[in-house]
C-alpha cells in the first residue's frame, strides 16, 4: 500500500487524518499546491484524495475525490465516482499501482467541473430553506442518519458559523460536524451525504 502511494502522483502531497490499524488503512492526500475558493467564502480549499484499504468485511482498496478545508480541516467526499481499485490486495503490486494511477488521473480531470458545481451551490438556497420550519430537522436527520441532538448541532453550525442560507453553507456545516466523529465509517458516510443533503 505505502509503496503504491510512494510511486503515485500523490507521493508529494501532504497527508492528513491517517488511520492505520491491522484491519484498516485510511489517509487523505491534500493537493496543497492548488488552493481555490468558493464565491465569497474566505476559506482556503484544496482537492483531496481519500484513500482507503479495508481488510475486513468487503475487502477493497479504493480512492475517492474530495475537498479539504484548511481552516477547520473539514473533509467533503464528492460523489463523482468511487474507484474500487481491487477487491483483493494480493492481485500484484504493479497491476494495482497502474490502475491506481489511471484512476487518480481521471479524478484530476474532473476538478474544474467540480469547482463550478460548488460555486453554483454557493449561490443556491439550501434545501432546508425551502422547507417549513417544522420539517427541517426531520429532513436533515433522515438524509444524514443523525439523532436529534446531532441534527441540532448541524443546524447551529449552519446558522452561526456558516452563511445560514446556501447549499455551500449547509455542506460546510455538515462536514464540520462530521470532522469530530471518531468512527471513520460513519464520518465518511456523512461526508459523502453532505452534497445531497444540502
Amino acid at each position: 500500500m505505502v509503496e503504491i502511494l510512494s510511486d503515485s502522483p500523490l507521493a508529494n502531497m501532504g497527508f492528513q487524518n491517517a488511520l492505520i490499524t491491522p484491519e484498516r488503512f485510511h489517509v487523505r492526500a491534500i493537493d496543497e499546491e492548488n488552493p481555490f475558493h468558493i464565491n465569497n467564502d474566505p476559506s482556503v480549499l484544496y482537492f483531496a484524495f481519500f484513500i482507503d484499504n479495508s481488510m475486513v468485511g468487503q475487502s477493497s482498496f479504493k480512492v475517492q475525490l474530495g475537498i479539504y478545508r484548511l481552516a477547520c480541516t473539514n473533509g467533503l467526499i464528492v460523489p463523482v465516482r468511487e474507484f474500487v481499485i481491487c477487491r483483493q490486495i494480493h492481485r500484484g503490486r504493479k497491476d494495482i499501482a497502474s490502475e491506481f494511477n489511471e484512476n487518480i488521473a481521471f479524478l484530476k480531470e474532473k476538478q474544474e467541473s467540480i469547482k463550478e458545481m460548488l460555486s453554483t451551490m454557493g449561490k443556491e438556497k439550501a434545501t432546508i430553506e425551502t422547507l417549513k420550519e417544522e420539517f427541517r430537522k426531520d429532513y436533515l436527520a433522515k438524509k444524514l442518519n443523525l439523532n436529534q441532538k446531532e441534527t441540532e448541532k448541524v443546524i447551529e453550525l449552519y446558522k452561526t458559523v456558516y452563511d445560514g442560507q446556501t447549499k455551500w453553507g449547509m455542506v460546510s456545516a455538515i462536514t464540520e460536524f462530521a470532522r469530530d466523529i471518531k468512527d471513520i465509517n460513519r464520518r465518511e458516510y456523512i461526508e459523502k451525504a453532505a452534497l445531497k443533503a444540502a
